[in-house]
C-alpha cells in the first residue's frame, strides 16, 4: 500500500479561505471530537440519513467520498444530531499524521458510552498523508470487530485494500451521485432562503448544479441578491476557484483549461487538445480522484466535466490563454471530422469562422442528409451554419443549396448548385453529397425525368457508400417521381425499399414519409387492403411521434382513396378534411390533384352531381395520369370535358377499372339480348370485386342492372357482401364487432381526442393526465370496442356515433 499514489491523486492541497467556506460549511469546531453545527438551516435529507443507519450497522466501514462541497460532512453532522442515542466520536482529520492514535484514542473516549458499536466519524480523510497512519487505520478497521464503526469523509478514495473490503462485504459507499439535490431537495433549500418562487427556479438551479450540494447553496445566495428568478453566470467561482482548481497541480490545471473547450471528452481527443499522451491516464486519475471530472453516463472512454466546472474553466480559458483558442478549436475540429462526427467538427470551425472548412465536414462526413431531414442533428447543423457567409467555395454553394433545399427555395438552391458546379472537388463525398442534393431539388420542383436521371446517379455513387439515410432519401424521391408519373407498380417497389432502408438507418421521419407515400400508391393501384394496412401503419407511427398539423397528407389521401372505393363514405369525408387542413396538400401538385379529384368523386357517389361539375370546371386539369380519371368522373356526372385538349387520358387499370369494364360489358350484352354473356360478366365482377370489398363501380351501375343482380338467387347470394340498396354506401356490410361494455366519460374523452389524432403526450397534456393513464384507457377503449387499433376504434367510434 503506497501513500504516495494518493498524494499525487490529490494534488498540492491549497488553504481555502475562510470567509468562503463559511457560507457552504459548517465551520471547525473548536473541539474537533464533536459534530460541527451548520450556521445555516440543513435540508433533512432522509434518504441518505437511512443509508448511514443502516450502514453503521451492517458494515464495519462506511466511505463517504465525493468531492468538495457535495456536503460530506453536513450529512454526516445531521445524522449524529439525529442520532443522540449512538455514540459518535468525531474527529476531524487536519494535520494530524503525527497525533492520529492519541487523537482518535481521545475521540473515543469523549464518545465512550455502554452501548456498542461506538461510531467512530473520520471527517476529511483526504488529508492523512503518511503510510504510518494509513497503517494503523487498517489496523484498528481489522482488529476491533463489533466494537467499533467507522464512517469517513473524503474528497479522494483512500489507499485502504478497499478492493477486499467490498469482496469481504464489509464496506458501504456513499458517492458523488447518491449526495446530489433531487428536485425536491432544491426547492426546499430554495424556500429555505425566501426565495419567493423556489418551484419555478428549482429545474433551472438543478441543471446548472446537476445536485452538487455547494452549487445548490451558492445559487440559493445567488438567487435571494437578485431578483429570485434569473440565476447569474460565475455565482460559483469563488468557491470553484479556491476548492476545486486550487487543488490542482500546474499540469493538471492546463490540461483541464484545453480540453474545456469541448462537450466531452476521450482519451485521444484529450491527447489531442493538450499534447498530453498520458491523457488517458490523467483522466482516470482525475475521475477517481473526485475532481468534477466524471465517465460520460451510457458511452465508453468518454468523460465530461461537471457543467458548473466547465463554465469556470472555459472563463478562465478566455482570460489567461486566449490566443490559444483558435488553435483549439482546429485540432478539436480535425479530430471530430476524422473520427465522423460531422455535428461536433461543424461547430468548432463555425466558431473560429472556418466556413469553407465548416462545409467540408458536411460534405465529405456525408452530413447533407441531417441537413434535408428535419431531425434534432439536422436542426443544429443548420442552426451551426447559419451565419455562412456567400462564398466562392464550392462546398459552402453545396451546402447552401441543401440547406434551400430543405427551406423549399428552389430557386436558392438552384442558384448554388450551378455556382458549385463550375469548379467541384474530386472527391467520393461531394459526388454523392452533390448527387443526393440535386435529386432531392428536382423532386422538391417537381421535375419527373430530372429526378429519375439524377436518382440513378445518386443509387450509383452511393453503391460504394453504407449510408442508409443518403440512400433512402434518393429512393424516396425517385419513388415519388414514379407515383408522379402513373408507373404505380414500379413507384410501389421502390418505395417500399425505400422505407425498409429508412428503417436501417434509423430515420424514424423518413420512414414515415416513405409510408404514407408507399400507401397511397399501393391504393391508387388498387391493392386496396395493402394500402390500408400501410395507412394505418403510418397514422400509428404518426400519432406516437408526430404533432398532427406535421403528419404526411399522403395517408389521410389513401385513406380516402380506400374509403371511396369501399363507399365508405363519411370516413372518406373525414380523411379528406384532415388532408386538407395540411399546407402539404396545397403545395405538392400530386397531392393537391389527388386531393381534388377525391373531392369530385365524393360529391358524385353522395348524389351532389351539380357540386361536382362546379367543381370540375373551376379546377386546373392535373398532369398525367390522374386526368384519366378526372375524365372518367366528368362524363359521370354529364360534363363535356372535350374542349380541354384533344387528349384522352387512360386511367391505371386497377381491379376497380377491371370491375367497371366487367359491369360495362355485361350491361352492353343484356342490350344486345346475350343474358347468359351478361350474367357472366356480372358474376366475374362480383367475384373480382369482392376480395378488396371494392363497392363504387357498383354504386354507379345503371338501374336495370342493380335490377338484375338483386332479382337473380344466385346473384344476390354473391352479392352478399354489398349493401343491399346498391346506390346508397355508407360503409361495409359486415356485422360490427359487440361492444363489450359501456366507455366511462375519461375513456370517451380520450377517444375524442384520438379521433383527432393526438400523440399520447398531447391527450395527456390536454387531460391533465400522465401518459401511462392514457395508455391505460386506450387499452380499455380497444378491449370494450372489440378492436386491436386506435385507428379501428376512431373508425368504430364513428360508426356509433360515439365522436
Amino acid at each position: 500500500m503506497r501513500v504516495d499514489s494518493w498524494a499525487e491523486r490529490i494534488g498540492q492541497h491549497t488553504p481555502v479561505r475562510p470567509a468562503l467556506r463559511s457560507v457552504i460549511e459548517p465551520a471547525i469546531p473548536p473541539s474537533w471530537n464533536e459534530p460541527p453545527a451548520p450556521p445555516f438551516r440543513v435540508v433533512q435529507r432522509s434518504r441518505l440519513l437511512d443509508r448511514i443507519s443502516q450502514a453503521v450497522q451492517e458494515v464495519p466501514l462506511t466511505l463517504v467520498s465525493a468531492p468538495a462541497g457535495s456536503g460530506k460532512t453536513v450529512l454526516l453532522a445531521a445524522w449524529a444530531r439525529s442520532h443522540p442515542e449512538t455514540p459518535v466520536a468525531w474527529l476531524s482529520l487536519a494535520g494530524c499524521d503525527d497525533t492520529f492514535i492519541p487523537d482518535v484514542r481521545s475521540a473515543l473516549a469523549a464518545g465512550t458510552a455502554e452501548a456498542e458499536p461506538i461510531v467512530l466519524v473520520l471527517d476529511g480523510a483526504e488529508r492523512v498523508w503518511r503510510q504510518s497512519v494509513l497503517e494503523q487505520l487498517v489496523r484498528l478497521l481489522d482488529t476491533t470487530g463489533d466494537r467499533l464503526r467507522v464512517v469517513m469523509t473524503t474528497r479522494v478514495d483512500p489507499p485502504l485494500p478497499l478492493h477486499r473490503y467490498r469482496l469481504d462485504g464489509t464496506l458501504a459507499e456513499i458517492r458523488y451521485d447518491d449526495l446530489a439535490f433531487t428536485g425536491a431537495e432544491v426547492e426546499e433549500l430554495l424556500g429555505a432562503h425566501d426565495i419567493t418562487e423556489p418551484e419555478a427556479a428549482t429545474w433551472d438551479v438543478l441543471d446548472r448544479t446537476e445536485g452538487w450540494a455547494a452549487g445548490v447553496r451558492l445559487a440559493a445566495l445567488a438567487l435571494r441578491a437578485g431578483d429570485h428568478r434569473t440565476l447569474p453566470l460565475g455565482f460559483a467561482t469563488d468557491y470553484l476557484a479556491a476548492e476545486v482548481f486550487g487543488d490542482l497541480g500546474g499540469d493538471d490545471r492546463d490540461f483541464l483549461l484545453r480540453i474545456s473547450l469541448v462537450d466531452d471528452v476521450t482519451p485521444e481527443l484529450g491527447a489531442a487538445l493538450a499534447d498530453r499522451p498520458d491523457a488517458d491516464e490523467v483522466l482516470h486519475r482525475m475521475a477517481i480522484g473526485n475532481t468534477f471530472v466524471q465517465p460520460a453516463h451510457g458511452r465508453a472512454d468518454h468523460y465530461r466535466i461537471h457543467p458548473l466546472f466547465r463554465e469556470f474553466l472555459r472563463a478562465r480559458l478566455d482570460r489567461t490563454l486566449p490566443s490559444a483558442i483558435g488553435d483549439l478549436q482546429r485540432r478539436a475540429a480535425d479530430w471530430y471530422g476524422a473520427n465522423g462526427r460531422t455535428l461536433e467538427a461543424v461547430r468548432h470551425s463555425a466558431e473560429r469562422g472556418d466556413w469553407a472548412r465548416a462545409a467540408g465536414f458536411v460534405v465529405n462526413g456525408l452530413g447533407v442528409g441531417d441537413l434535408l431531414l428535419p431531425t434534432r442533428v439536422g436542426s443544429e447543423l443548420a442552426r451551426s451554419l447559419s451565419a455562412m457567409p456567400d462564398a466562392d467555395s464550392a462546398d459552402v454553394q453545396l451546402v447552401r443549396a441543401a440547406i434551400a433545399v430543405a427551406d423549399d427555395d428552389v430557386a436558392a438552391a438552384r442558384a448554388s448548385l450551378a455556382r458549385c458546379a463550375v469548379d467541384p472537388p474530386v472527391s467520393s463525398g461531394w459526388a454523392v453529397s452533390s448527387a443526393v442534393v440535386t435529386t432531392l431539388l428536382h423532386d422538391k420542383s417537381g421535375s419527373i425525368d430530372q429526378t429519375l436521371l439524377a436518382a440513378r446517379a445518386g443509387r450509383d455513387e452511393l453503391a460504394a457508400h453504407g449510408n442508409a439515410v443518403l440512400k433512402a432519401l434518393v429512393l424516396s424521391a425517385e419513388g415519388t417521381a414514379y407515383l408522379r408519373g402513373g408507373d404505380l407498380d414500379v413507384a410501389c417497389t421502390v418505395l417500399a425499399d425505400a422505407v425498409r432502408t429508412a428503417a436501417t438507418g434509423d430515420c424514424e421521419d423518413l420512414r414515415l414519409r416513405c409510408l404514407a407515400t408507399l400507401a397511397l400508391a399501393e391504393a391508387c393501384r388498387g391493392h386496396l387492403s395493402r394500402g390500408q394496412v400501410l395507412a394505418d401503419t403510418a397514422e400509428r407511427l404518426a400519432t406516437e411521434s408526430v404533432a398532427a398539423a406535421e403528419r404526411p397528407a399522403a395517408t389521410h389521401l389513401a385513406h380516402a382513396w380506400v374509403a371511396l372505393e369501399r363507399q365508405e363514405l363519411t370516413r372518406a369525408q373525414h380523411s379528406l378534411d384532415r388532408a386538407r387542413r395540411l399546407r402539404e396538400t396545397q403545395d405538392d401538385n400530386l397531392l393537391s390533384s389527388v386531393s381534388s379529384l377525391l373531392r369530385v368523386r365524393l360529391m358524385r357517389d353522395r348524389g351532389d352531381r351539380v357540386g361536382a361539375r362546379c367543381a370540375l370546371r373551376n379546377s386546373a386539369p392535373p398532369d398525367g395520369w390522374l386526368r384519366g380519371y378526372v375524365e372518367a368522373e366528368a362524363a359521370g356526372v354529364g360534363l363535356d370535358q372535350a374542349g380541354r385538349d384533344d387528349v384522352t387520358y387512360r386511367r391505371t387499370m386497377t381491379a376497380s377499372q377491371r370491375v367497371q369494364d366487367l359491369l360495362d360489358l355485361a350491361r352492353a350484352e343484356w342490350l344486345d339480348g346475350n343474358a347468359g354473356s351478361g350474367r357472366s360478366g356480372i358474376v366475374e365482377a362480383l367475384l373480382l370485386a369482392r376480395g378488396e370489398r371494392i363497392r363504387r363501380p357498383f354504386t354507379h351501375t345503371p338501374a336495370r342492372l342493380r335490377a338484375i343482380i338483386r332479382d337473380d338467387a344466385a346473384l344476390r347470394s354473391l352479392a352478399g357482401w354489398l349493401r343491399p340498396d346498391l346506390t346508397t354506401a355508407a360503409g361495409p356490410a359486415d356485422a360490427p364487432a359487440p361492444i363489450v361494455e359501456e366507455l366511462s366519460e375519461r375513456e370517451l374523452d380520450v377517444l375524442r381526442w384520438l379521433a383527432q389524432l393526438r400523440t399520447t403526450s398531447e391527450i395527456a397534456a390536454e387531460l391533465f393526465i400522465s401518459a401511462n393513464t392514457v395508455k391505460s384507457h386506450v387499452r380499455n377503449i380497444l378491449r370494450k370496442l372489440s378492436v386491436s387499433s386506435r385507428n379501428e376504434a376512431v373508425r368504430r367510434a364513428w360508426d356509433l356515433d360515439l365522436v
